[in-house]
């Protein structure tokens, strides 16, 4: 599948959620998540329907790129409960830097809960709707909030702004921080 980027104006729309199981969904589902494992330079930890321009409320991520049948397909995902603590995510105080498929050479880091807890629905083997209730925490919190977001329209670098972090342009291997007038 294609994976659209900014600026495209579907990046900015609000997701629908999916009210029936179809053949058109499970398809759309194999695809997506067939995409995500497949997907190099950049590799991928997270791809959200709407980044390959539909509009519905799923997103698959792959958490553990040694393992290709770890990819989760969340359908009508929410955030039910999360931490007061926020985090910048890295080590020792260092923050992280997300990336976005959509969004090439960008990175910066963002405030994100540090843990969360998400309801959402999966395909069981009979291609029915499962609901399911995970707890996340660090990067794989990070992660579904990221994901979240693109439901919602929001992109991680206006997260960054609107928190007024810095981005980074990755150019000839370097790190370089964009500058804003």
């Amino acid at each position: 599948m294609k994976i659209i980027s900014v600026p495209n104006p579907l990046l900015k729309e609000v997701s629908k959620p999916v009210e029936k199981v179809d053949k058109k969904l499970i398809s759309f589902i194999q695809d997506l998540e067939k995409t995500l494992v497949h997907k190099k330079n950049p590799e991928g930890v997270g791809l959200s329907a709407i980044q390959v321009a539909k509009p519905w409320r799923v997103f698959a991520t792959y958490l553990d790129h040694s393992d290709p049948t770890s990819v989760t397909t969340h359908i009508n995902p929410v955030i039910v409960s999360s931490s007061k603590k926020m985090s910048l995510g890295g080590p020792e105080n260092k923050p992280f830097l997300e990336g976005c498929l959509s969004i090439n050479n960008t990175f910066g880091p963002v405030w994100r809960h540090q843990r969360i807890t998400l309801e959402y629905q999966v395909l069981d083997e009979n291609f029915e709707l499962r609901s399911e209730r995970k707890k996340y925490e660090s990067f794989p919190a990070r992660v579904m909030q990221h994901e979240m977001d693109h439901l919602d329209g929001i992109l991680f670098t206006e997260r960054a702004l609107e928190q007024n972090l810095p981005l980074y342009r990755e150019e000839d291997g370097e790190l370089v921080e964009i500058e804003f007038n």
